[in-house]
């Protein structure tokens, strides 16, 4: 079957449960038979709401249940959805199968499983460059020694996931009892639940869902007991704090763990830690060239050079460029080149479907305490390149410890960056496309936010200059 014709399928079924005739058929079960088909339909139901993104999928079957519309909705999504998912198109066709058995447990119904999980995404076709951080990543999970755990850290948009996925289909032969892959959410308002991620690996490893414990803490025990004896690799992407990934490490030495996360985390151990840089120029035409053509590129190189240098070496501005290129082949790359010069436009100019720089900064953002988000936004009142540390205390008006505390924090989550001047103090930078997202945030607040910032930053300058004139000339 096709994946269309899979889909079709599986949503006429969920469908069926929508209109609650799984239930029924429950209640009315007297024999096992019965319940075995409300069980399976009730299965259904709940593996195509999560397969979409936050309570859409449940209210779509809802919907779909009385709307033809919904109906080719519904299909629409799924098959986007699983186009990207060989491993999801798999398991369809397992739980279309009448022989597949199906465990009901509480309200979670779920598929027996082999016990050797194969649960990685597939690698990125035109992945570029990374060389270097990729020998280190795989020589850490390879090390001797055992409980290997490696984190990649960088801001959104820097290429971690793909980086990271690259290098666990690269150690899948050291790991043949599987791989364990699990997005923790780390950059949303909610994080990933330790608990039900558990759960998961769990029913993953082969553990029938009635033995799984209902606690965390018993979870997290019985995990670390099965996975003792096995060589299996554990994903943790888009982490959110050190607490939610020591919970879902193994303790046994057979088993290595990758970790991506835009925090530094900088309290958990861990055996490798990568950050991970902006792409160099050439590198960053490679990717432009591969993803949007490279006759289209070559055709204006001094335009693609201009596209390159305007997305930052940011793989996701360069992934977007490319798709934009790719997808509108009428457009000249000088044209597109000229718009994403364009300060005011930029950031509009690097969305293309659900891929969204400004997204990615806005996410982040939001999570910030109001301190470090107003620290943010004036760090760009000012159009220098960079400004030395000591002047976020002014520009808030709070006092240079508290200023330290907030600069840290913006520096954990990589919004800003940080270089020694050439006196030894240190500087604040911005990148030239997270620059522009600052003076959007900035915009959307009072002027005389900003006003204010400046005023005090020039009376602490001002103040500097005379106590060197007092000491050049008591």
């Amino acid at each position: 079957m096709t994946v269309e014709e899979l889909v079709a399928a599986v949503v006429a079924l969920a469908i069926v449960s929508a209109k609650r005739l799984g239930a029924g058929l429950a209640d009315r079960a007297m024999e096992s038979v019965e319940q075995s088909v409300a069980d399976r339909l009730g299965w259904l139901y709940r593996w195509i709401a999560g397969r979409l993104p936050g309570e859409e999928g449940a209210a779509l079957v809802e919907e779909a249940g009385r709307s033809p519309a919904a109906r080719a909705l519904l299909r629409r999504r799924l098959v986007r959805a699983l186009g990207e998912d060989p491993a999801g198109v798999e398991e369809l066709r397992v739980l279309l199968s009448p022989h597949t058995p199906v465990l009901a447990h509480s309200d979670s119904l779920l598929p027996e499983s082999s016990g050797i999980p194969r649960q990685l995404p597939p690698a990125v076709a035109d992945f570029t460059g990374r060389g270097q951080e990729l020998v280190r990543l795989v020589e850490a999970a390879e090390r001797p020694g055992g409980g290997r755990v490696c984190l990649v850290h960088g801001p959104g948009g820097i290429g971690k996931t793909s980086v990271v996925v690259q290098a666990a289909h690269e150690l899948m032969p050291s790991f043949p009892d599987g791989q364990l892959f699990v997005d923790l959410n780390g950059a949303e308002e909610r994080p990933a639940a330790v608990g039900d991620v558990l759960g998961d690996f769990l029913v993953a490893l082969g553990v029938p869902r009635g033995r799984i414990p209902d606690d965390e803490a018993g979870r997290t025990r019985q995990f670390r007991t099965e996975s003792a004896d096995r060589r299996v690799l554990i994903v943790l992407d888009n982490a959110a704090s050190e607490q939610q990934v020591g919970a879902l490490t193994p303790g046994g030495s057979s088993c290595a763990v990758l970790i991506t996360s835009r925090q530094v985390l900088a309290t958990l151990a861990v055996d490798e830690r990568v950050a991970l840089p902006g792409l160099d120029e050439g590198t960053a035409w490679d990717l432009l060239r591969r993803i949007g053509g490279g006759d289209r590129v070559d055709e204006d190189p001094e335009a693609g050079r201009d596209v390159v240098r305007l997305c930052g070496g940011l793989p996701l501005a360069l992934r977007i460029a490319g798709a934009r290129l790719a997808t509108f082949p009428a457009r000249t790359v000088g044209s597109f080149a000229r718009d994403l010069a364009d300060d005011h436009r930029r950031l509009d100019v690097l969305s293309l479907g659900e891929r969204s720089v400004r997204a990615v900064f806005l996410a982040c953002y939001q999570a910030l305490p109001s301190l470090q988000r107003c620290a943010f936004r004036l760090l760009s009142a000012l159009d220098t390149p960079d400004l030395p540390a000591w002047a976020l205390s002014p520009l808030l008006g709070v006092d240079p410890d508290t200023a330290d505390e907030c600069l840290e924090g913006l520096l954990l989550v990589h919004l800003v960056q940080a270089r020694r001047g050439e006196t030894g103090g240190q500087r604040i930078v911005l990148h030239d496309l997270t620059r522009g997202f600052s003076k959007e945030r900035a915009a959307e607040q009072p002027a005389d936010e900003a006003d204010s910032a400046v005023r005090r930053l020039l009376g602490a300058l001002l103040s500097a200059a005379d106590a060197a004139d007092a000491q050049l000339r008591p």
